[in-house]
């Protein structure tokens, strides 16, 4: 370990540097791949396009279960009425796209007899029954097709367990991408449709969706060989722009865990739906999908679709309007189909919408169908009984992609700006400030020497202050001979600070940031861990004592566990277990918490009692941050553990300072 010494140096701006650094990751990715797309043109293309959509597939494959498969049963579905109107109808009917799982489907018909193309238009970010969902299928009904309209995730008659920010990140943790219920619904409907006589997919069928769900009409080019031509409308757009620059907080169903490892952008989709016929939508006053980046966009794509030797298959449409979809761009929809899926490029009739009642739309599934949130408490109790909870050092590293190498690091020493009470520290030690500089972020940290106190080491990590931990009231002072305290990234010093978008209820820093490191194949605990051990390798001590408070008591728990000069471990106030986070309605935790495939490989309880560190365990919380009780917190460690002791006390100096200086002969069993 080479550790080299530097003064008079401080952090600049440390809340902003993490966010600069995760940025700059995912652009670097992103350059890389296009780059590659550029060197690929022409000759290489089919094979860049071949590693793309193997990508995707084996994403899909390893993320979205058995349920997108292609063998998949009949639908049994139910019409329940039909309603006429000016020019169209409209069928109700309710299906299972998985069992427990229902769609209320809103068929808008022609009123001329049939057959008719189908068109699937899964619904945007808001109830079916909204103008600017509803018009664009009543549009395409009116001239000539069968639209189907259907709820999305999160909104209308599939609101109630669906809030796909909170519960797409729960179904990550047992490894579930939560865009296969939106891509479940779009091609269990298309399976429908298939077994009316009414409907005719001798020449395929087209797929239109606006903003979150205009990925899904992208994926389902890709995933269902029966789509022969698209309309993503207000959604096409490099991740470079609002995710990256503004570091927005996106759907998690639209992001492919290292996609950008793999080259692929959100607007490469357009060059993998080549020769697909592609019209890409948008609006001249979106202030999210610009028009001059979804230009950009459609210009690379449109290269692509010259390889492909297909030019005119690819349009882009602006009109002037926000974040929607319009009646005029529902006519250039309906333009669009009709060139390419009948072979009719006759002028288009424009036609004057008008709006069907709510309650017309209504199919009655909100109270029986199940939602996101109900399919991961199976999984979750699924894998309760078939995991391995592999503990090993190999397999935790392993799980958050670490290094096993001793980190590297410099230290730069910062002098106090007053030296009254830190070099001498009222006769009884000194206080010491430092930055560990390395690969990525420097660690800010604290080390208070007290020879009257203890012999040993404290290690702390908090989310809050890191000073805190030094104090004689509420602190650790005394405790040891010596205590470091440091922030890891994300907190204290080291917290990111907000953007703009922070503003919207669904937006956070945390998510934000978490999307971009899994688009570029990592975590943000992952990070936190290797900070943590950068801390833990610079104190040098062997047998150190660690801390970990709130937040960070995660991070603090893996680096302790693998560190081997850890021997005793606290935590406060902490995550007790994945699976109570993943079964949370409203879960209170940080972003950083909700680790990918986790609940596949481990939780923390088997981790705690299998490791061979001592534990005290202070007032473990459940996924809504509630502190469990005594009895509760027995039940989940179990009550055989020798190496354990649960405490559920707001005294934790005291309870630290008597477990510590306890003799190991008096730790109990089970001790509570």
């Amino acid at each position: 370990m080479q550790v080299l010494h530097r003064s008079q140096k401080h952090l600049s701006a440390p809340g902003l540097l993490w966010r600069e650094q995760v940025q700059s990751k995912g652009s670097t990715l992103l350059a890389q791949g296009r780059r590659r797309l550029q060197q690929a043109l022409p000759d290489e293309w089919p094979a860049l396009k071949a590693h793309w959509k193997d990508f995707l597939l084996s994403f899909i494959k390893a993320n979205a279960g058995e349920l997108l498969q292609e063998s998949r049963p009949p639908v049994a579905a139910a019409v329940l009425s039909e309603r006429q109107y000016d020019g169209f109808r409209v069928q109700n009917i309710v299906f299972e796209s998985a069992p427990g799982w229902q769609v209320g489907l809103n068929l808008f018909l022609p009123l001329s007899d049939g057959p008719y193309v189908p068109i699937v238009c899964p619904c945007g970010h808001g109830p079916k029954w909204l103008s600017d969902h509803q018009i664009p299928p009543q549009i395409l009904a009116r001239h000539g097709f069968a639209a189907a309209l259907f709820d999305a995730p999160m909104f209308g008659e599939k609101e109630s367990n669906n809030n796909h920010f909170i519960q797409g990140s729960q179904a990550a943790m047992v490894g579930l991408w939560s865009n296969l219920f939106f891509l479940l619904d779009a091609m269990r409907t298309a399976d429908y449709l298939e077994t009316r006589d009414d409907i005719n997919f001798a020449r395929g069928m087209g797929v239109t969706g606006v903003s979150g769900v205009g990925f899904t009409t992208h994926y389902m080019e890709q995933l269902d060989e029966r789509v022969k031509a698209i309309a993503p409308v207000c959604s096409v757009h490099s991740l470079q722009g609002h995710i990256i620059d503004g570091l927005y907080t996106g759907c998690p169903e639209n992001f492919m865990n290292g996609q950008l490892r793999a080259g692929l952008d959100f607007d490469d989709l357009l060059c993998l739906a080549a020769p697909t016929p592609c019209l890409i939508i948008g609006g001249k006053e979106d202030e999210m999908f610009r028009p001059e980046r979804m230009q950009q966009s459609v210009d690379k794509a449109k290269l692509v679709y010259e390889v492909e030797s297909t030019p005119d298959r690819i349009a882009l449409f602006l009109d002037q309007s926000p974040h929607n979809y319009t009646a005029l761009m529902a006519i250039e929809t309906a333009a669009w189909m009709r060139r390419w899926l009948c072979a009719d490029t006759s002028p288009v009739e424009i036609i004057e919408a008008q709006l069907v009642p709510d309650a017309d739309l209504n199919c009655g599934t909100a109270a029986t169908t199940q939602g996101i949130f109900d399919f991961v408490q199976h999984e979750v109790e699924r894998l309760h009984q078939t995991r391995s909870n592999d503990v090993s050092n190999e397999a935790i590293s392993k799980l958050f992609d670490l290094s096993l190498e001793p980190p590297r690091f410099e230290v730069e020493d910062i002098r106090a700006p007053n030296d009254w009470g830190y070099e001498r520290l009222g006769g009884n030690g000194s206080l010491k400030m430092a930055v560990l500089h390395g690969p990525e972020i420097p660690i800010p940290l604290l080390e208070l020497n007290s020879p009257a106190a203890p012999p040993g080491t404290l290690i702390c990590f908090s989310e809050n202050n890191k000073f805190d931990a030094l104090r004689q009231n509420g602190g650790f002072f005394g405790l040891r001979h010596r205590i470091i305290t440091a922030d890891l990234r994300g907190f204290g010093e080291l917290t990111p600070e907000p953007v703009p978008y922070d503003i919207f209820g669904w937006c956070g820093i945390d998510r934000a940031l978490c999307d971009v490191l899994s688009l570029c194949g990592e975590t943000a605990i992952g990070a936190q861990i290797q900070d943590a051990l950068r801390v833990l390798e610079w104190a040098g001590d062997k047998e150190a004592v660690l801390y970990g408070q709130g937040e960070a008591a995660l991070p603090a728990l893996f680096a302790g566990v693998l560190h081997p000069s850890v021997t005793k471990i606290v935590l406060d106030s902490f995550l007790c277990s994945f699976e109570m986070l993943a079964t949370a309605p409203s879960p209170a935790w940080l972003r950083y918490s909700y680790i990918p495939d986790v609940l596949k490989h481990l939780d923390l309880p088997a981790l705690l009692q299998r490791s061979d560190k001592q534990f005290l365990l202070l007032n473990p919380c459940d996924g809504n941050k509630h502190h469990l009780d005594e009895p509760a917190a027995a039940r989940l460690y179990g009550s055989d553990v020798a190496h354990m002791t649960v405490q559920c006390t707001p005294a934790r100096q005291q309870a630290i300072r008597e477990w510590l200086n306890r003799p190991k002969s008096t730790i109990q069993k089970g001790e509570t």
